[in-house]
Formats: C-alpha cells, sequence, structure tokens
C-alpha cells in the first residue's frame, strides 16, 4: 500500500510540475511577523495560494534573498507534502496550522533531494526561508506566524 501511496504522489506531482511550467507565477508579496518567546521580525514573503504557483514553489531560482522567503498557502489544513525536486536552494521550512502555530520545524532541506517532507499533522501555511533561519531567529515549534500583518 505504501509503494502504491508513494507511486500515486510521484504521478500528482510530476503533473503539477508540467502544469507550473506553461503558467504564469500567480505570487504576490506581503508582510508577515513571527513571534514568539525568542523571536519578534517581520519578512517579506512571496505568497503562493493556487496549485500550480504551490507546484513551482521555488524551483529553478539560484537564490532567496536573506530574510526574505515563501509562504505556502493550502486554504485549509491539510496533510501537506513537500521536497526539493529542481530546488537550487537549501531552505528550512516552518509547518503551521489555521492559527498560524509553528507545529514543526525542518532545517536544513537539501537541495535537488526528491525526499518528501511531510507535514505530521493538517497544515494550512508552509513557509520557506533560506536555511539556516530557524537557528538564527530562535524559531521554535508554538511561534506563531501572522499573515494578516500589515
Amino acid at each position: 500500500m505504501e509503494k502504491k501511496f508513494y507511486k500515486n504522489f510521484k504521478a500528482f506531482l510530476f503533473t503539477f510540475f508540467f502544469l507550473s511550467l506553461s503558467s504564469p507565477s500567480t505570487a504576490e508579496m506581503q508582510l508577515i511577523q513571527i513571534s514568539g518567546k525568542h523571536v519578534d521580525v517581520t519578512l517579506p514573503v512571496e505568497l503562493v495560494a493556487t496549485p500550480t504557483s504551490r507546484s513551482k514553489g521555488l524551483m529553478y531560482r539560484e537564490s532567496l534573498a536573506k530574510g526574505t522567503g515563501m509562504l505556502f498557502d493550502f486554504h485549509k489544513e491539510r496533510p501537506v507534502y513537500m521536497w526539493m525536486k529542481n530546488t537550487e536552494i537549501a531552505l528550512d521550512m516552518l509547518f503551521a496550522d489555521a492559527d498560524g502555530v509553528i507545529f514543526q520545524l525542518h532545517e536544513g532541506a537539501i537541495p535537488h533531494d526528491l525526499t518528501i517532507i511531510s507535514s505530521h499533522k493538517p497544515a494550512r501555511w508552509v513557509l520557506e526561508v533560506n536555511a539556516g533561519f530557524i537557528k538564527e531567529m530562535s524559531i521554535q515549534v508554538g511561534d506563531r506566524i501572522d499573515t494578516t500583518h500589515k
């Protein structure tokens, strides 16, 4: 059963990859706030909220400006599966629920790695930032991402 799931999941990602090549990005920029016991930082992020823009993510980009990120909006909580195919940049990932509470951190995702990085529980948001950001900013599980920051 696990092999069947993985095979179907790969087919799903493959389809979205090719759809993303034919569609322009629908990303928009916004400011978010990450706050908690040891962190209070505002950063500009590229918001990706459509299936096409989420499937492309940071693929094929050679860099991500320091202090910025890409925020994936899945519109509702659901299991989330990320990977690093065609991604040139080492990344940290922050998984958050619908209230913006960070429940999972993944540090140092390796460029081009095909290993699936799955949420431990349903997520609404995933924030991708340059590798080392989580440690540098002392971000912890329980901190919060405020997507309504102005």
